[in-house]
C-alpha cells in the first residue's frame, strides 16, 4: 500500500485511495517508523499533525512538529519518524506526476511552489485555524475517496485534492509574503533560499546564469550553490533549469503562444535550442506535446517525476 513506508497499519484509524494516484489516512497513537535513506518512491507524502508531535529524524538531527505539516519527497533526508504524545493527524499520499502536473499547470499556484515542495527541509508548524482548514480538507478527501459508486469519482477526488493543494499553496504564498519581522524566524540559509526563489520568479525569462543570481543576492557563487544544494538536494544549475522548464510549460499550456513566441520570450537563441531543451526535460518535442495537450490529466503518466 501507499502508506507502508510511512506508517504502520496499527496506527490507521481510517483510510482510502483511488486509481493509484491519491490516498489518505487518518492516523493516531504513538508509533516509530524507520525510512530507508535510498528509497525511490513514486509517492509524495504530506503528514498533518493536529495533536501530539511528529519527530522527523535525519543525519542533521531531529525536527519536532507540533500542529503542523511534514513534507516527505524523494529528496527528503528523513531517516525515520516518531509519532508521540497521543498523536492524531492525517497522511496524504499523492502520485508524483499528478502533483507535478497540478503545481506546474494550474495558475493559482505561486511559481516557486514546486521547489518549495521539493525542498529537503520543508516541515513547518502552523496556526490553529490553518490546521483546521487542512484537517477539513483531509476529511473531505477521505469521504470522497470512499465513494466508489459516484459516476465521476475520479474527477471528484481530483477536485478535493486540488482544494487541499490550493490551501497548502496559500500557506506557501503567505510565507513568501512574510514581513521582515516574521522573517527572523527563518534561518539565514532559508531566508537566502526564499530570496533566490523570488529572484528566479522575477528574472527567469531573461537570466539563467548562477553568477547573475549570486550577484543579485550579494553572495558568492559557491555560497549560494551550497545553500540551494542543502535546501533542495540538487545543484543550483539543476534548480534553475527546472524552474525555466516550469516557466516554459506555463506558456506551452497556453495555446495563444506559438512555439517560436515561447522560445523568444524565454530568451533561447532560436527555436531549435528551445526544442532541444524542452525535449530533454519532457521527453517530447514541443510540437508533440502540443498535439497531446488534450489528453486527460488523470491518464497522463509520462510526466517527469518530482
Amino acid at each position: 500500500m501507499y502508506y507502508d513506508k510511512i506508517i504502520h497499519r496499527e496506527s490507521i484509524i481510517s483510510e482510502s485511495h483511488i486509481d493509484d494516484y491519491l490516498g489518505c489516512c487518518e492516523i493516531g497513537g504513538n508509533d516509530i517508523v524507520s525510512l530507508p535513506s535510498d528509497r525511490s518512491d513514486k509517492w509524495f507524502y504530506i503528514i498533518l499533525c493536529n495533536r501530539g508531535e511528529v519527530v522527523e529524524n535525519s543525519a542533521e538531527g531531529p525536527t519536532i512538529i507540533r500542529r503542523g505539516i511534514v513534507n516527505l519527497s524523494m529528496n527528503s533526508k528523513c531517516t525515520g519518524l516518531e509519532f508521540r504524545k497521543n498523536f492524531h493527524g492525517y497522511l496524504v499520499a499523492i502520485e508524483n506526476s499528478i502533483l507535478l502536473d497540478i503545481i506546474r499547470n494550474r495558475s493559482p499556484f505561486p511559481v516557486p511552489s514546486r521547489e518549495l515542495f521539493r525542498a529537503t527541509n520543508h516541515s513547518v508548524e502552523l496556526e490553529t485555524h490553518t490546521i483546521r482548514i487542512l484537517s477539513k480538507d483531509c476529511r473531505a478527501m477521505l469521504g470522497t475517496l470512499r465513494n466508489k459508486e459516484h459516476s465521476l469519482a475520479q474527477e471528484l477526488n481530483y477536485a478535493n485534492l486540488y482544494i487541499f493543494l490550493i490551501d497548502l499553496a496559500d500557506i506557501v504564498w503567505r510565507g513568501m509574503q512574510t514581513t521582515r519581522s516574521q522573517v527572523q524566524h527563518l534561518s539565514r540559509p532559508q531566508e537566502i533560499f526564499m530570496s533566490f526563489m523570488e529572484s528566479l520568479h522575477d528574472h527567469i525569462e531573461e537570466e539563467t546564469s548562477v553568477s547573475f543570481y549570486a550577484s543579485e543576492l550579494f553572495l558568492s557563487k559557491p555560497y549560494l550553490s551550497e545553500i540551494v544544494l542543502k535546501e533542495t538536494g540538487r545543484t543550483i544549475g539543476a534548480v534553475i533549469d527546472s524552474f525555466r522548464y516550469d516557466w516554459c510549460m506555463k506558456y506551452m499550456n497556453d495555446p495563444t503562444y506559438s512555439i517560436k513566441q515561447i522560445a523568444d520570450r524565454m530568451s533561447f537563441p532560436d527555436q531549435s535550442a528551445f526544442g532541444k531543451f524542452f525535449k530533454k526535460h519532457s521527453g517530447k518535442s514541443p510540437a508533440s506535446y502540443r498535439r497531446d495537450m488534450k489528453i486527460s490529466l488523470l491518464s497522463r503518466r509520462d510526466i517527469q517525476s518530482l
